[in-house]
C-alpha cells in the first residue's frame, strides 16, 4: 500500500526506478571493467568513478526493495549500516590503532 501511495504521488512507476538501476549498472561496468583488467596495482583513484556509480546503484536498488517494507525493517537495516561504518572508519580513514591497549583488535582477525 505504501508502495503504491509513493508511486502515485510522484509519478514514477517502479519500471522507472528498473530502468535507472540498469543505466547506473552499466555505468558502473563500464568505468570498473578496464581496470580489473589492469595487471599492476591499483589504487583507489582507479575506482573511485566506478565507485560513484555503486552508491547511486545502491540507493536506487534499496528504494526499490525497501519501499514496500515496514519501517521497522528499514530502520534495523539502517542501523546495521551505521553500525558497520562505525566499525570500519577507522581502517578506512586510516586513524593509527594503539597496539598496546588493542584498541582496534578486530584487525588482525580480519
Amino acid at each position: 500500500l505504501h508502495s503504491t501511495y509513493v508511486y502515485h504521488r510522484t509519478g514514477t512507476t517502479p519500471y522507472h526506478h528498473l530502468h535507472t538501476a540498469n543505466t547506473y549498472l552499466l555505468a558502473y561496468l563500464l568505468h570498473y571493467i578496464p581496470f580489473y583488467m589492469m595487471a599492476r596495482v591499483l589504487y583507489f583513484h582507479h575506482f573511485y568513478s566506478s565507485f560513484l556509480f555503486n552508491c547511486l546503484l545502491t540507493a536506487t536498488l534499496a528504494q526499490i526493495h525497501l519501499a514496500p517494507r515496514p519501517r521497522w525493517i528499514t530502520g534495523i537495516l539502517v542501523g546495521v549500516v551505521a553500525g558497520s561504518f562505525l566499525l570500519f572508519a577507522p581502517l578506512a580513514y586510516g586513524i593509527p590503532v594503539d597496539q598496546d591497549k588493542q584498541t582496534y583488535g578486530f584487525v588482525k582477525r580480519l
